[in-house]
């Protein structure tokens, strides 16, 4: 399953349902920010964070351990300081983290990489959502 967006609480009922029937569930879009700031410790920067949707991403993690589902989150981004394309573009993984005024606008190539093999591995894919802006 894959799921892209920004909202973790407007998803819940359907990750839940999923984490019951999926063998993996790739997160991206938005919604990542707010899996890797609550997992991983991430830094951000301005990326969408769903404060509400971060209370349920532990609950996730819980939930998905008991069913053995693996759960793959980004682990490098393509940033920018500006939304509309014409700011500076910078790369960056969880462990660097994105600095102030920068945000994430897409996933970046060992995520890519990372989210094909999963991909390449199933059998059914249900996909949900952008990985990355697309609004402009």
């Amino acid at each position: 399953m894959v799921l892209g967006g920004a909202k973790v609480a407007d998803k819940i009922k359907l990750i839940m349902n999923m984490i019951n029937i999926a063998n993996e569930i790739i997160i991206g879009g938005g919604m990542a920010f707010t899996f890797n700031k609550v997992h991983n410790g991430t830094k951000i920067g301005n990326s969408l964070f769903d404060e509400e949707g971060a209370k349920l991403v532990s609950e996730i993690y819980k939930k998905a351990e008991e069913k053995g589902v693996k759960i793959h989150i980004p682990s490098d981004f393509i940033c920018s300081d500006k939304l509309d394309g014409s700011g500076k573009i910078v790369a960056r993984t969880e462990v660097e983290g994105i600095e102030d005024g920068f945000l994430g606008l897409d996933i970046g190539v060992n995520t890519r990489k990372a989210f094909t093999d999963v991909l390449k591995r199933s059998r059914t894919v249900f996909w949900n959502g952008p990985q990355g802006v697309f609004e402009q």
